[in-house]
C-alpha cells in the first residue's frame, strides 16, 4: 500500500471504526478546539468535544445546502449571475457569509436559521440596505429570540397578521398595543413577562418607535403599521426573496 493511501485510510478511521465524512471533520474539529484551551483534556472532555462537532457541522452544511438550493433557484427566476464564483468576488457576501456561519454554529431555532438563509439569499441579490446595517442586522438576528421575530412581523401588520392566522380581529372602540398583543396571541406559549422584554428590546434597537405601550388609543390606530423605518428594513432582510407572498 503507498504512503498516500496509508494517510487517507489513517484519517478515515478513529480507534479502529470508519468514519463518515461529517464525523471525521467533527473530530478534528474538537481537537482543535482541545488545542486551544488552556489546560489538557481528559479522554471524556475530548469525547464530549468531538460529539458536539458533530451537531455544528451538520448544521453549517444544511444551512450551506439550503443556501446553495436557494441561490441556484434565484439564478432562475431572476436571470441573475449568482454563481460561486462570482458571489467570491463580492466582499460585501464574503462578509455576509462568514458572519452567517458563524451566527448558525450557535443557534438552533428553525426560524433564526431561516432568517440567515434569506439575509444571505438578500445579500447575494443586493436586496440589502448598505452594508453596515446589514452587520447590524446579523447582529440582530444572532441575539433576538423567534419571538422577537413573531412581535415585529405583527406590528408591521397587526389586521394582516390576525387574518392569516385566523384571529379575530377586535372591535373594540379603543385599546392599547400590549393588550391587543395579549388577544392576538393568547394561543402562543412563552413565559410571562417576555411580550414586555421583547417591546422594550424592539424599541431599544430602533425597529419600532418610542410609544407608550400601555397608553389608550383608537383601534383604527391599534391596527395600522407599527415598524420604523429600520424595522420594515430588517423585516425585508430576513424575508425570503422567493417568497411571492411577501412582495
Amino acid at each position: 500500500m503507498s504512503r498516500e493511501k496509508k494517510k487517507k485510510t489513517k484519517k478515515s478511521t478513529e480507534n479502529g471504526v470508519r468514519l463518515s465524512g461529517v464525523a471525521e471533520e467533527a473530530i478534528d474539529f474538537g481537537k482543535a478546539l482541545s488545542i486551544l484551551l488552556p489546560v489538557p483534556l481528559s479522554l471524556a472532555a475530548q469525547m464530549i468535544l468531538s460529539a458536539l462537532g458533530i451537531p455544528v457541522k451538520m448544521r453549517q452544511q444544511q444551512l450551506l445546502q439550503e443556501t446553495a438550493d436557494g441561490l441556484q433557484e434565484l439564478q432562475a427566476r431572476f436571470n441573475q449571475d449568482l454563481t460561486p464564483e462570482k458571489l467570491a468576488q463580492d466582499p460585501a457576501f464574503v462578509t455576509a457569509f462568514l458572519q452567517v456561519h458563524q451566527i448558525a454554529m450557535r443557534n438552533h431555532q428553525k426560524e433564526k436559521l431561516e432568517a440567515l438563509r434569506n439575509a444571505l439569499l438578500n445579500v447575494a441579490l443586493k436586496n440589502t440596505p448598505d452594508e453596515s446595517l446589514q452587520l447590524i442586522f446579523l447582529n440582530f438576528i444572532d441575539t433576538f429570540t423567534p419571538w422577537h421575530m413573531e412581535i415585529l412581523n405583527y406590528l408591521d401588520n397587526p389586521s394582516s397578521w390576525m387574518k392569516q392566522r385566523g384571529v379575530p380581529v377586535p372591535t373594540w372602540g379603543q385599546g392599547s398595543l400590549k393588550g391587543l398583543i395579549s388577544i392576538a396571541m393568547k394561543d402562543l406559549q412563552r413565559p410571562p413577562g417576555l411580550d414586555d422584554f421583547v417591546l422594550q428590546d424592539l424599541k431599544t434597537k430602533g425597529l419600532i418607535p418610542e410609544v407608550l405601550l400601555g397608553a389608550a388609543m383608537s383601534m383604527e390606530g391599534l391596527l395600522g403599521s407599527w415598524t420604523s423605518e429600520m424595522g420594515k428594513d430588517f423585516i425585508n432582510f430576513v424575508t425570503s426573496p422567493l417568497d411571492d407572498s411577501a412582495k
